[in-house]
């Protein structure tokens, strides 16, 4: 349930990554970012995330809720596509391979872990730490 809710949002993180950048180069100003922007950027697009996609995930991972769920589509991409952004980021000048795509750069790091997976020991030997 998790994946998709998560995978939604770094989508439209990212999304919104372009469209600062998109805004540099269209006013020709460095494109700059910093942790606070970041951190302000990620509560965004959390924001941005349907309750329908919240609820597609629940019942996707067979989680039952209360209210029937129909199947939507993504509204909240309103705006420009992703596609488009990347389009404007090469007519900009920005370098990017031909076939370059949005779900190419969403996708960057899903090969990355992001935690470790812990041994058997490592388990027991927190357990028998936290009992001691």
């Amino acid at each position: 349930m998790d994946a998709g809710v998560i995978k939604n949002m770094k989508h439209l993180y990212r999304k919104e990554v372009l469209r600062k950048q998109i805004h540099a180069l269209e006013h020709k100003i460095p494109f700059q970012i910093n942790m606070k922007e970041v951190v302000m950027l990620i509560a965004h697009a959390w924001n941005l995330v349907q309750r329908e996609t919240i609820q597609n995930c629940f019942r996707q991972s067979q989680i039952e809720t209360r209210a029937e769920v129909e199947m939507v589509s993504e509204a909240n991409d309103k705006a420009t596509s992703g596609e488009d952004m990347i389009g404007l980021l090469k007519s900009h000048g920005v370098d990017l391979p031909e076939t370059f795509s949005f779900e190419e750069f969403v996708e960057a790091d899903a090969h990355l872990q992001t935690c470790g997976i812990p041994t058997d020991d490592d388990i027991i030997s927190e357990l028998l730490s936290k009992n001691s």
